[in-house]
Formats: structure tokens, C-alpha cells, sequence
């Protein structure tokens, strides 16, 4: 399998920088109030909901296995077909789920919105990124009873859309998704090529990848509070 350069740039670039303090321009919202925040506005619909989720340092702090791969693979890791199949069945496992994140995905369901996650990543021909999330949401929601929403509908999400480094505006016009969380520059130019997507700032955790040197968050964006702490 030939990667596609804008893949390989993405994360090979953003693997080699140090993660910059952010500059938050604007304020930030705890998740209890993020939905109601966006009806008001009226960002958001009341019925027929469709939500967006970004996975790496969105939904996973998932810079464990990218080390993991460097350190197995060499410099180049992430220009390998091996490395790809490593993240996407068993490097996974060492990704940390975000607590906030996965607060505001069971906020999300308690109101009964589609659950969308799409990512960067390229897809491999043996993938188990959908069956490890699963196992860990599962294994979150056992243990707080706050999250028991997620023990049930979130059987029901059955599918990772896979960019393979391309815009994920396509998939956000496709499936109308009316909002999408993510922690890069290239996840917010992707709404702002969607035009009718809101977009949700996720911070990141010293994350070890990322698409820019420094990330500036402007006036025109929604940031979700403590949305870098790791359970």
C-alpha cells in the first residue's frame, strides 16, 4: 500500500514538533452546556442530530502507540504499511480515552443524536480501531454510572470513516453532521469547507502529533473545557 503524501505530512510533520501552549481567544464551555448552548444559538437542531467526533487527541489521547511506532519502526514509522497495521488492530490499546470527550458523546446520546467519528488515519486492510474503542467506552460506562447511556447506543455505532489524510469536509456535506469535535487546524479547515458544520475545539494533552507549529483558536470557534484530561 502507497501512502498518500498529505497523510504522511500530517502526522510525520506534527510527530516531530512540540506542542505549543494554546492560545484560547475563546471561552471555554463545560460539555453539560454545550448542547443547550448550541440549540440557543441555533447551531443545533432539535431533532435529527448529527454529530461528529475526530478520533486521535479528540476521542483517544493516542500519542502512546505513535511512540510506540517509532520506537519499533524507526524515524520513518509512519511512512510503513506495518505501522498502520500495528495503530489500527493493537497500538490502539495503549490510546487513553479522553474524559471529557467521552462525557460529551454521552451527552450526546442521551439525546438520542448520530454518533459520526471520522479520522485522518489510513485505513489498513486489518482494522480493530472501532472494536478497542468500544471495549474501552464499555469498559468506562461499567464503572461510572454517569455514562450508562454509552453501555447500550453505543453498540450501535458500526462504523470509522477513514480519510486517509484527505478533508473530511466531504463526509461532513454527505452526512450533514451539524457539529464536529476536533483538535487540529485541518479539522477546522474541513468545517469551514462544509460551511454548515460547527465546529468544536477539543485541547490537546502534550500531544505528540499535530498539523501546524502553533495552534491559534479564534473568536468564531467553540473550545470544550478540561476537554485534555485523559481517565
Amino acid at each position: 500500500m502507497k501512502f498518500l503524501s498529505k497523510l504522511s505530512k500530517i502526522y510525520f510533520l506534527g510527530f516531530l514538533m512540540h506542542l505549543l501552549p494554546q492560545r484560547l481567544l475563546s471561552e471555554e464551555i463545560p460539555y453539560t452546556a454545550i448542547i443547550k448552548t448550541l440549540e440557543k444559538k441555533g447551531r443545533l437542531p432539535h431533532q435529527d442530530c448529527r454529530v461528529g467526533f475526530d478520533l486521535d487527541d479528540t476521542i483517544l489521547y493516542s500519542s502512546p502507540g505513535f511512540w510506540k511506532g517509532q520506537k519499533e519502526f524507526g524515524s520513518n514509522f509512519i511512512y510503513q504499511d506495518k505501522f498502520w497495521e500495528k495503530m489500527n488492530t493493537s497500538y490502539d490499546q495503549f490510546s487513553l480515552p479522553k474524559k471529557i470527550v467521552i462525557n460529551m458523546l454521552n451527552e450526546h446520546l442521551k439525546y438520542d443524536h448520530k454518533i459520526f467519528i471520522i479520522t485522518a488515519r489510513q485505513q489498513s486492510s486489518n482494522n480493530k480501531v472501532l472494536e478497542i474503542l468500544k471495549e474501552n467506552i464499555l469498559s468506562l460506562s461499567q464503572k461510572d454510572q454517569n455514562l450508562s447511556p454509552l453501555k447500550e447506543k453505543i453498540r450501535n455505532l458500526n462504523h470509522i470513516y477513514f480519510t486517509n489524510g484527505e478533508s473530511k469536509a466531504p463526509i461532513l456535506k454527505k452526512f450533514g453532521i451539524h457539529i464536529y469535535y476536533g483538535d487540529s487546524e485541518s479539522d477546522k479547515m474541513s468545517v469551514q469547507q462544509s460551511e454548515k458544520t460547527t465546529f468544536i475545539r477539543i485541547k490537546r494533552k502534550n500531544s505528540s502529533f499535530d498539523l501546524i507549529e502553533k495552534q491559534s483558536i479564534t473568536k468564531d470557534e467553540y473550545v470544550l473545557e478540561d476537554s485534555d484530561v485523559v481517565f
